[in-house]
């Protein structure tokens, strides 16, 4: 059992956005634009029917008997290709960009005493362990390519297997002394299982039943129940867009059993994300109610209607960072 603390970070596909980082629909766009993949039909027009990119990922991926092995090899190497472009467009942001990010980051990775801080993410770029040298955690044991250090033009995306068992996930918990915890909830760009003789690159996983098959993210989704599951927790939200329902059962599961608080930063109008989070269909002439959606709702204790870069893309804006740590308790 992991001794969390109780001020806790969860970030979505929004916060690298801000930096670079593509979100589902853009990866789902150059994805779908890659003439690469006309030569792949059957998954083409999958992708006409599923604009979740993460969702589309778990279908074609994880349950590869559905589509001609030939077609998935085209779209995994449209993947890789993406993933590349992806790592380019991450490594060109400046370091005096980044830095008024740095106080908020800094602060989870402050030592307590028997506890762990934590940062628990969607994300599956790279962009915490290019430009802030967070490496997962767990036994993935990934030593990262830094393009600045190679005169290869090409990026090369070094790809590592994850564990394939629970014996070295238990090993790990045996043997662990860190102080954070940085935990891929999705996977990462990088990772690959070579389980049952395939070679199933681990990103953008964000169904249940497909998170359940792979060792090392059912261990990331106990951690998260782990850490949200107690009581005085706070969890700071930071552009997450609601849309994974097992995500959102957890939190409301915590909410409801123990407590929870949710501090969301997001761009998106307070009434506006209430209504979308409390019905299922909320643009539809028959509403149905969303329970989850309506107990996430009732959890939220701050609601800062910002982009990240708002309160953290320069030093001027001290006053929404102000506001922002009082509101959570944060003392920089």
């Amino acid at each position: 059992m992991v001794n969390f603390k109780n001020i806790l970070l969860f970030t979505g596909a929004g916060f690298t956005a801000n930096y670079g980082g593509f979100l589902a629909r853009e990866m789902w766009a150059k994805i779908y634009n890659n003439p690469k993949l006309n030569g792949a039909e059957a998954i083409k027009q999958a992708m006409r029917d599923e604009f979740d990119y993460e969702k589309l990922y778990s279908q074609i991926i994880v349950n590869r008997r559905e589509y001609p092995e030939e077609q998935i090899k085209i779209f995994e190497e449209v993947l890789d290709e993406t993933h590349v472009s992806l790592y380019k467009t991450i490594d060109k942001v400046d370091v005096h960009e980044i830095a008024p990010i740095k106080e908020l980051l800094d602060f989870f990775k402050r030592e307590e005493e028997n506890k762990i801080g934590a940062c628990f993410t969607l994300n599956h770029d790279v962009f915490l362990e290019r430009h802030f040298q967070w490496e997962p955690y767990g036994p993935v044991n990934i030593n990262y390519f830094d393009p600045r250090n190679s005169n290869n033009t090409n990026i090369d995306l070094n790809f590592k297997n994850i564990p394939e068992n629970d014996e070295e996930i238990k090993e790990f918990e045996n043997d662990n002394l860190e102080k954070f915890a940085y935990i891929k909830l999705h996977g990462s760009l990088r990772w690959r299982s070579k389980s049952q003789n395939s070679d199933t690159i681990i990103t953008g996983i964000n169904k249940y039943d497909a998170i359940q098959k792979i060792p090392l993210l059912k261990w990331y989704l106990d951690l998260f129940n782990q850490a949200i599951q107690r009581t005085n927790v706070k969890l700071i939200i930071i552009e997450y867009g609601f849309g994974d329902e097992h995500i959102n059962h957890c939190l409301k599961t915590a909410i409801i059993e123990h407590g929870l608080k949710l501090y969301i930063v997001s761009p998106e109008e307070p009434k506006d994300f209430r209504l979308r989070i409390s019905y299922k269909n909320p643009d539809g002439m028959i509403k149905e109610q969303n329970n989850d959606g309506i107990a996430i709702w009732k959890g939220v204790a701050g609601y800062f209607p910002y982009k990240l870069k708002d309160m953290f893309g320069t030093y001027q804006s001290t006053v929404l960072r102000s506001e922002f740590y009082k509101a959570v308790g944060i003392q920089i």
